[in-house]
């Protein structure tokens, strides 16, 4: 028997173009990625649908990540601020697998590419992650992906919880989506290596230059520069700092 992951080319999801053959795992039949010059397996947002649904505009993906819910919505966001993702992607697989002698399909909300693995996330509220049947497919599903080399999760969404993460995300997403020239990096890395930390209220009053607040942001979007405090809007007091080497990002869902 053979299992193949489909399609995704030029480093969308999965890069190169990646097939597993003659893998006995028991109960996984296949995972079925978008076919070629398509994003999604299925149609998120449509005139026809009652229930309603969102479009988020991604710097990082640069086009509308389509939502189902306003836990997707959030989960979108915090992804597109995370520096440990490269990439992420709505609606993009679909696990076909067997489960009490059926032929079951799932289509996760997302698949997310970081460094060093990918993920497939479903998002659910507290009460739906909490569902018996749900929890009987995670049980099954995770260790079945393993096998292919991928992380299935359930990532539980508490709006309250998340809130002040929004609120950093939406602060930080209003000054980042625009690219700095070359001269703003290096006016950026020169004043951050001669100090060891630098407050928002500074940003503002312009220590990076005119643009100085959509320097910074960009730069804590892409992990170069860190933020003390992610609980909340960005304010004077937010004390950022340098993070050259990468080595201490922060995991804006347990933040």
């Amino acid at each position: 028997m053979s299992y193949e992951i489909q399609g995704l080319r030029s480093a969308n999801i999965i890069a190169p173009r990646l097939f597993i053959h003659a893998v006995e795992i028991p109960k996984l039949l296949s995972l079925e990625f978008p076919p070629d010059g398509q994003l999604r397996v299925r149609k998120v947002v449509t005139r026809s649908r009652e229930r309603q649904t969102y479009k988020y505009p991604s710097w990082k993906m640069d086009r509308m990540i389509e939502c189902e819910s306003l836990n997707e919505l959030a989960a979108a966001r915090i992804y597109d601020c995370d520096p440990r993702v490269v990439s992420f992607h709505e609606q993009a697989v679909v696990i076909h697998y067997l489960m009490d002698g059926e032929k079951r399909t799932h289509v996760p909300d997302f698949v997310v590419r970081r460094n060093s693995r990918i993920d497939i996330d479903e998002i659910k509220d507290g009460p739906g992650a909490d569902d018996p049947e749900v929890q009987a497919r995670t049980d099954l599903l995770t260790p079945l992906v393993a096998h292919l080399g991928l992380n299935y999760r359930v990532r539980a969404v508490d709006q309250e919880r998340l809130a002040p993460i929004q609120k950093f995300c939406r602060s930080v997403l209003k000054f980042g989506r625009s690219e700095p020239t070359i001269l703003e990096r290096e006016s950026a890395r020169r004043l951050f290596a001669r100090r060891k930390s630098i407050t928002w209220g500074q940003i503002t009053n312009g220590c990076l230059g005119k643009r100085s607040r959509f320097v910074a942001a960009r730069l804590l979007l892409e992990g170069n520069v860190l933020a003390e405090d992610c609980q909340g809007p960005l304010h004077d007091h937010t004390v950022l700092f340098s993070n050259v080497e990468a080595k201490d990002l922060v995991d804006l869902w347990a933040a």
